[in-house]
């Protein structure tokens, strides 16, 4: 499953970004951060946090400010450790944090198959079939997650709207910028490594700690599944809304050529 993992690492940092660019104008608005509060509060928290680590001195700190990140530093001089640092603590802490919510709400991720195989004994092309079919079945489940909070709304019950609204806030505060795009990419490849070596040893793990992994694993599926389909639905409007924008503006013009 090593092959797996590293596949979710790659296209979940470069899907994020591809969301970051998407609502790039609306991050530096100061409305959108307050509607998002509790995704902005936990990427600010854990920004300072890798900044603590790194140690980069904070200039200042203003979660909500409009055009501008919650936590300002000198990039100039922060190392290339450092800055490898700043740019994957918030990215794995916001999935720890992801994992938590999940896991606090206890609401149903059953995705009822099981990982039945060892990270060994997965080839890449077979870790890739692998990443694909347990996407696609995150994806339909999280759709139906979906379609059940709706149900469940319509019976009075908003916790599962509560629960889809905090991951969103978290996955849309979470995308890295272009700065810190190839320090990600370089953290990725850290852990990358240290599971292949950790796979290379042959640590294989059983009972409780086989039992995490794996709820870990669906985790990380649904995360990437939920990631997608915000990101999809974010590009699908933007483009039906450019189309419209642009006719809307072409029937003006021939308006006037006609008047």
């Amino acid at each position: 499953m090593a092959f797996s993992y590293i596949l979710w690492f790659f296209v979940f940092l470069f899907v994020s970004y591809g969301l970051g660019r998407l609502y790039a104008p609306l991050r530096r608005n100061r409305f959108f951060k307050l509607c998002f509060a509790p995704g902005f509060l936990v990427l600010g928290g854990l920004k300072l946090l890798a900044c603590s680590i790194s140690g980069a001195e904070v200039g200042s700190v203003k979660f909500f400010a409009a055009d501008r990140e919650a936590v300002e530093f000198d990039h100039e001089d922060v190392s290339i450790l450092g800055k490898v640092i700043l740019a994957i603590f918030p990215l794995v802490g916001a999935f720890v944090i992801f994992a938590l919510v999940a896991w606090a709400f206890s609401y149903p991720l059953g995705f009822s198959q099981n990982i039945d195989q060892e990270a060994s004994a997965l080839s890449f092309s077979e870790a890739v079939v692998h990443f694909g079919r347990m996407f696609a079945l995150s994806l339909g489940e999280m759709l139906r997650a979906t379609a059940g909070a709706f149900t469940e709304a319509g019976r009075g019950n908003l916790l599962p709207f509560v629960y889809l609204y905090l991951l969103i806030s978290i996955l849309l505060a979470m995308p890295p910028t272009t700065r810190e795009l190839k320090y990600a990419a370089a953290g990725i490849v850290i852990i990358c490594v240290a599971i292949w070596l950790v796979t290379w040893a042959g640590v294989r793990l059983s009972g409780r700690l086989r039992e995490f992994r794996e709820m870990l694993w669906l985790i990380f599926s649904f995360a990437l599944a939920l990631l997608t389909y915000v990101t999809a639905v974010t590009f699908f409007a933007i483009t039906v809304a450019k189309l419209f924008q642009s006719l809307t503006s072409d029937r003006n013009r021939s308006g006037e050529v006609g008047a």
